[in-house]
């Protein structure tokens, strides 16, 4: 969790997605495609002249819902840190509860992290429990990366577009085999693009942003999850990156540092994201 000064009043971003290794950022854990330990300077680009406060999360969690439990309880304890509940007073902690705007939390995640947006998104809509009960913190927004939405039958995307640095075919099989909840299958509202829209029909979510990568093995599940949350009224915003990129490129520090495409592309990404939230 970052506090970010895109306005003059310090926001908050809560990113869910892989570990990885930087001197100025650091991501919730999932089970993610992408290496740990792989550095980045995609997310140092995305807080630029900001102010961080890191709530820690394990580098690994068991299968779901384990790491939607997990989002759900950062929210609760920046719920509680806004209403002075929260006991621990470390100097960060106190500079989040005087300075951010936690009428202004958005939620951002990578690959399978980008799923976890979304069940995040979810949950927090539908809790309604004593105790869990979110206010003062509102979520203003969600940035899903490169999602890792899927399903049993391949889409025409993982059978064409060719595997990527970042993500192969078995790498895909491998992974939700291992994250999912035993029993389940991609046909479920963890991964399935309509299923996961249909889940949340009847719930208050946040508006989306959805970025995609033209040559993504799962291209086309996430541009399917776009369209299946407008037709259930969601406001979601779908950003295609064109070109010869693929699975989290802007992950690939030598590629953004070395191919013209890459790095333009890199900086389209952060530049959306950026105005998404201003626009938030």
């Amino acid at each position: 969790m970052f506090v970010s000064t895109f306005r003059s009043r310090p926001l908050i971003r809560l990113r869910i997605g892989a570990v990885r290794s930087s001197s100025t950022s650091t991501a919730a854990g999932s089970a993610s495609p992408v290496p740990h330990g792989r550095s980045t300077t995609t997310s140092t680009r995305l807080s630029q002249r900001s102010s961080k406060l890191l709530a820690s999360s394990p580098s690994t969690f068991p299968r779901l819902p384990a790491a939607i439990d997990a989002g759900h309880d950062a929210l609760l304890w920046l719920r509680d840190v806004a209403c002075g509940k929260s006991s621990e007073h470390a100097a960060p902690v106190e500079r989040l509860r005087a300075g951010a705007d936690f009428s202004r939390v958005f939620l951002i995640g990578d690959s399978s992290g980008g799923n976890l947006v979304h069940l995040v998104a979810a949950r927090a809509g539908e809790d309604s429990r004593p105790g869990t009960l979110l206010h003062p913190v509102r979520l203003a927004g969600g940035i899903l990366l490169h999602p890792g939405f899927a399903r049993e039958q391949k889409s025409r995307s993982e059978v064409e577009n060719p595997p990527s640095l970042f993500l192969t075919p078995e790498m895909i099989d491998k992974l939700l085999a291992l994250g999912l909840p035993l029993g389940a299958t991609k046909d479920s509202p963890y991964t399935s693009p309509e299923l996961a829209a249909n889940a949340v029909a009847h719930l208050r979510m946040p508006p989306m942003l959805l970025m995609v990568a033209e040559k993504d093995l799962l291209h086309d599940p996430q541009v399917d999850y776009g369209k299946a949350m407008v037709n259930e009224g969601k406001a979601v915003k779908t950003v295609v990156s064109r070109g010869n990129v693929a699975h989290i490129f802007y992950l690939n520090f030598f590629a953004v540092k070395s191919d013209n495409l890459t790095e333009e592309r890199t900086t389209e990404l952060v530049q959306t994201v950026r105005s998404f939230i201003d626009q938030h």
